[in-house]
């Protein structure tokens, strides 16, 4: 049997979970009938993702699961929630932040 060429693409973690997500993410792909990765598309989309995530395994996560749930095609940004901060993320240390202010707090 010939080998698919986008199987010798390395996941940017190797955890587990993130092989998992993946395997969710890949199957939901299926199930939805999309076209299959093709070795450079494959490529560039963990490259999104990984930049999306800021190298972060537990958003990138998040967005495949986002993804899933929004029966979208692609892998997008998380979407901002009611109180403006992504799923998943945190705005530790921005302006105008909880974290910011109990860290200005502390030193007051």
């Amino acid at each position: 049997m010939k080998k698919k060429a986008t199987e010798d693409i390395l996941l940017p973690w190797q955890t587990d979970e993130f092989k998992a997500a993946w395997e969710e993410w890949m199957q939901f792909r299926r199930e939805r009938r999309l076209p299959a990765y093709v070795p450079t598309g494959l490529k560039r989309t963990l490259t999104g993702l990984v930049r999306d995530a800021g190298n972060d395994q537990g958003i990138a996560i998040a967005i495949i699961s986002q993804s899933i749930e929004k029966n979208w095609q692609g892998l997008h940004p998380l979407k901002p929630t009611a109180n403006g901060i992504g799923q998943g993320n945190t705005a530790v240390g921005k302006p105008g932040t909880s974290a910011a202010r109990i860290d200005r707090a502390k030193n007051w």
